[in-house]
């Protein structure tokens, strides 16, 4: 089964839009992948949610990430030396989750990380290109 890590953007994307991301979200819960997680980004998208931008009372929250943590794999971050040639610092915790999970995609909305150049195990997709990812293997 296919290991996908979920960038913090595409789940709240998923949580208060609609759209593709709140498909792959959909898809994790009914567990046609297997979904990584890491506590940085369950932090990430606690704080996001909790933000005023959003305004999204504690106990939608707090009830939102216990399900996340629920359907996930949460596994615990080996940091790298390798930054990538990574812009913005603070997405490096995504790259070494990817690698520490062994994920085989890495799904985000980043530019920074789509742009990225790396030889590793795992591809960095949009979502856009999720569909033709559940097409060849059949999610």
């Amino acid at each position: 089964m296919l290991r996908i890590l979920l960038d913090t953007n595409i789940y709240i994307s998923a949580i208060v839009f609609k759209g593709k991301p709140r498909k792959i979200l959909q898809d994790l819960i009914e567990k046609k992948y297997i979904g990584v997680i890491t506590k940085e980004i369950l932090e990430e998208i606690e704080g996001t949610l909790g933000s005023k931008k959003f305004s999204l009372k504690s106990d939608y929250i707090h009830a939102v990430t216990e399900e996340i943590k629920e359907i996930s794999e949460i596994i615990k971050i080996k940091p790298l030396n390798d930054y990538f040639e990574l812009r913005d610092r603070d997405d490096f915790h995504i790259l070494e989750a990817c690698f520490s999970g062994k994920v085989d995609f890495l799904i985000t909305g980043d530019k920074d990380l789509l742009e990225l150049n790396i030889n590793s195990d795992f591809r960095i997709i949009s979502p856009r290109k999720y569909d033709l990812v559940e097409k060849l293997f059949e999610l």
